[in-house]
């Protein structure tokens, strides 16, 4: 298991890698796209997904050399849809996927696309919170609340 992870993390040292993951040392991604040279863009992107403690664990576990990256605030703002038990304090943190999107229109990421993924995720959405209130959990009890907004660039 040692071994794959060596290897691991050479790969993703060699192959212009980031991290999403809001720590305070990350750069926002948008400063990231401006300073990258024509093609030379992140080759891979590791999204950490999981709770608060979880993640920061997982963070913790992988290459320090490889560089973090944030969302700015004003991209945050653009995707209204978040989890509710963050509503109470942290306005800044979203769902792992609608992060994920917000990341791609950072890094400048062809708005088509985008938009694609982000209609998949409100789809996505509206039919799983349709199950779940078929099944008879309230909508106060939902996991998600508000929704999501195209961004106007």
């Amino acid at each position: 298991m040692e071994e794959h992870r060596r290897e691991l993390d050479d790969i993703l040292a060699k192959q212009n890698a980031l991290v999403l993951f809001p720590s305070p040392e990350a750069e926002h991604a948008a400063e990231l796209a401006r300073s990258n040279e024509p093609g030379k863009s992140a080759q891979h992107i590791i999204v950490l997904d999981g709770g608060w403690k979880e993640t920061r664990k997982m963070n913790q576990s992988i290459n320090p050399c490889i560089p973090r990256c944030r969302i700015s605030a004003e991209t945050l703002d653009g995707l209204s849809r978040r989890t509710r038990k963050y509503v109470n304090g942290f306005r800044d943190r979203v769902q792992t996927a609608g992060a994920f999107i917000a990341l791609l229109r950072e890094l400048g990421e062809d708005e088509h696309h985008v938009q694609s993924l982000l209609e998949g995720l409100v789809t996505f959405l509206e039919s799983f919170e349709s199950q779940l209130r078929w099944s008879g959990v309230q909508s106060k009890h939902l996991q998600t609340c508000g929704e999501i907004k195209p961004s106007h660039r």
